[in-house]
């Protein structure tokens, strides 16, 4: 081959080159690969297209199952508030009658008590009957735990003494005895506290308050088996009462046993210097309203 020749085909290929180079610049700019670049589709969306297939459709004999039903789909809830309801309804039985309130609500309590009294321990008087009366209301608060009261109590202890020694105003030897009773009508106010030991039969109870004794004193007396004269006292004395006791709950109330002591000082014409202290103890029962 020539000199000619050869500078031919020089001139050719770097025409061809040219041509080309302008094409490959472009395509780049764009962001578009050449044509003998271009990627081959993915296998994702290969796969995607392959493996797409359609619903399954019931056999032949069998029916599609229903969507459920809106009211069906609440039911639950419903089943849970009424479960809640019967949990709230439990725990409102679970109450004893004087944390309700009392058969209607209104937290009132009316109760009776009889019992004996025992004032040996503070005077010269005798064991006595006692009768009581309790008007009481639940406050609203701690689980009706706390009661004010107004009681009214009566009780009647008497005292007899004999007196030995020469007395030229009385007949025989001297002689004479008397017999004391004191007639008390006592009004007690005050505050009772329950405590819930968690039992739904027994529960005790402490109370404070004060007392307003009306007394009325009747002394008759005798010498050599003569009456001698009758003589009658009267006075209003104030003073204190304390009691332990426990509720045992029975029907619509409760049946209760406590244990009082009450006492005022007494020093009058005939009664100078004594007490109306006693220790009673006492059963009743207690209706919650």
């Amino acid at each position: 081959m020539t000199m000619k020749s050869m500078m031919h085909i020089k001139l050719l290929a770097l025409a061809a080159v040219l041509t080309l180079a302008p094409a490959t610049a472009f395509s780049q700019q764009m962001g578009t690969p050449p044509e003998d670049e271009q990627p081959a589709a993915t296998e994702t969306e290969t796969d995607t297209e392959t493996d797409t297939e359609p619903e399954a459709q019931p056999a032949e004999g069998e029916e599609m199952a229903e969507p459920m039903a809106e009211d069906e789909a609440v039911e639950p809830m419903a089943d849970e508030d009424a479960t809640v309801g019967a949990e709230m309804e439990v725990g409102a039985d679970d109450e004893l009658i004087y944390q309700q309130g009392g058969l209607s609500g209104l937290g009132l309590v009316i109760g009776a008590k009889v019992g004996g009294g025992f004032p040996q321990l503070t005077s010269e008087f005798d064991t006595t009957f006692t009768g009581e009366l309790e008007l009481g209301y639940t406050l609203p608060v701690l689980d009706r735990s706390i009661e004010v009261f107004l009681s009214g109590q009566y009780a009647a202890p008497s005292s007899e003494e004999t007196e030995a020694g020469p007395d030229e105003r009385l007949p025989g030897d001297g002689t004479w005895s008397y017999e004391a009773t004191m007639h008390q009508v006592v009004l007690t106010l005050g505050g009772l506290y329950r405590l819930d030991v968690g039992s739904d039969l027994v529960v005790p109870y402490g109370a404070l308050g004060g007392r307003m004794y009306l007394w009325q004193t009747d002394v008759d007396g005798e010498a050599d088996g003569q009456p001698f004269g009758e003589y009658e006292e009267q006075d209003t004395d104030f003073g204190g009462y304390a009691a332990l006791g426990a509720d045992f709950f029975l029907g619509p109330g409760s049946l209760l046993v406590e244990v009082q002591f009450g006492y005022a000082s007494v020093d009058n014409f005939i009664l100078r210097d004594t007490d109306t202290g006693s220790l009673n103890a006492v059963i009743g029962y207690r209706m919650f309203l």
